[in-house]
C-alpha cells in the first residue's frame, strides 16, 4: 500500500524551523497498529492521519474528515499544529475547494478555515485552575531543580501542568535552563498530568520585539522530552490586549500571535473557544517532502 505522507513546518517563515508535523492521507482504512508504526517511523512529534468519513468522500471536493494525532509513542486527543498542518495540506496541495473544513476529532468538531491571508483554526477553550505547589513539588523540582515559581496552574481537560517561572528571569534564562525531563514519568505515574509549560513574562515595554511571554513545552509522558515549538498551550492569564503575542522557545523559533478568550465578549462571540491564527505561504522552498511554512499574522481578523 503507498500512502502519501507530507511534512508541514508550522509557525515558521524559514524552512527547517517551526514545529514540524507529518500528515498523512488515508483513501482506505489503516490497520490500527500501522498508524502508531508510521508515526514512529516519522519521528515527528506529531503525526497526523486524515480519512475520509463517508466511500463517496473525496479529498478535493469533501469538507468533513476524520483526523487522529500520534506521537511516537502514542495517540494524542488533540493537536494544534498538525490540524494546521492537515488543513494547509487539503487547502493548498490537495487544492480542497472549501472555505471551510471540519474535522471529526477525539477532541470533538474542529473547524479550519481559509481567511485572506493564511489559515485560521477554532480550538476548544480549556481553562487552567490554581494549583497546591504542595502537591506537585516533587514533580517541579525534579524538573528545573530550585528555579523559582511564581504561579502554578492545571488543566484537568488537558492534563497540562502551566508553571510560571519568577518575575526576576528574563528570556536567556528560559533559553538556557536545563530541564530534566526523564525522571518525570516516574514520579508522576498517577496520569493526572501528561505535560508540563514552563512559561516566562514577556520583556518590558520599549524592548524589541515585544512579546507577552515566552514558554517552553515538555511530555516525556507521551515521549516528547520536548516539543520544538509550543503554540497555543499556555492558557489561564486574564490580558486586556487585543493579541497576545508569544515568543516560543527552543531550538526552532517561531513567534505566534494567540486571539485572546479570556476578553468575555470574544468569548462569547467564539463560542468558547480559542482562534489559533497563522499565515500560509504554500512553498518554502523545502526539499523535504512537501513543505509549508507559516508565517507570522500582523492583524486580528
Amino acid at each position: 500500500m503507498k500512502l502519501p505522507i507530507f511534512i508541514a513546518d508550522a509557525f515558521t517563515a524559514t524552512a527547517f524551523r517551526g514545529n514540524p508535523a507529518a500528515v498523512c492521507l488515508l483513501e482506505n482504512t489503516l490497520a490500527e497498529d500501522a498508524h502508531q508504526q508510521i508515526a514512529r517511523e516519522m519521528n515527528l512529534s506529531e503525526t497526523a492521519f486524515i480519512r475520509k468519513l463517508q466511500p463517496s468522500d473525496n479529498f478535493t471536493q469533501s469538507s468533513c474528515f476524520g483526523l487522529r494525532w500520534f506521537t511516537p509513542v502514542n495517540e494524542v486527543p488533540l493537536c494544534g499544529h498538525a490540524t494546521l498542518a492537515s488543513a494547509a495540506v487539503l487547502f493548498h496541495k490537495i487544492k480542497n475547494t472549501n472555505s471551510t473544513l471540519t474535522f471529526a476529532t477525539m477532541s470533538g468538531e474542529l473547524r479550519a478555515r481559509r481567511a485572506e491571508d493564511g489559515i485560521v483554526l477554532d480550538f476548544p477553550l480549556y481553562p487552567a485552575f490554581p494549583q497546591d505547589f504542595r502537591e506537585v513539588e516533587d514533580l517541579i523540582k525534579a524538573a528545573i531543580g530550585d528555579t523559582l515559581v511564581q504561579d502554578i496552574r492545571y488543566s484537568p481537560d488537558t492534563r497540562k501542568l502551566l508553571v510560571r517561572l519568577s518575575d526576576s528571569y528574563n528570556r536567556s534564562f528560559l533559553e538556557t535552563l536545563k530541564v530534566n525531563t526523564e525522571p518525570l514519568p516516574q514520579i508522576e505515574k498517577t496520569g493526572k498530568v501528561k505535560g508540563l509549560i514552563l512559561t516566562l513574562r514577556g520583556e518590558p515595554e520599549g524592548q524589541t520585539p515585544q512579546y507577552d511571554f515566552y514558554s517552553r513545552y515538555f511530555a516525556p509522558w507521551v515521549g516528547l522530552p520536548e516539543d520544538p515549538v509550543t503554540e497555543c498551550k499556555p492558557l489561564g492569564r486574564r490580558v486586556s490586549d487585543t493579541t497576545l503575542r508569544n515568543y516560543l522557545e527552543y531550538v526552532k523559533w517561531a513567534s505566534l500571535s494567540l486571539f485572546p478568550d479570556w476578553d468575555p465578549g470574544w468569548r462569547k462571540r467564539r463560542g468558547a473557544k480559542q482562534q489559533l491564527r497563522s499565515l500560509l505561504s504554500p512553498d518554502c522552498g523545502c526539499d523535504v517532502g512537501s513543505c509549508f511554512k507559516l508565517l507570522q499574522p500582523t492583524a486580528k481578523p
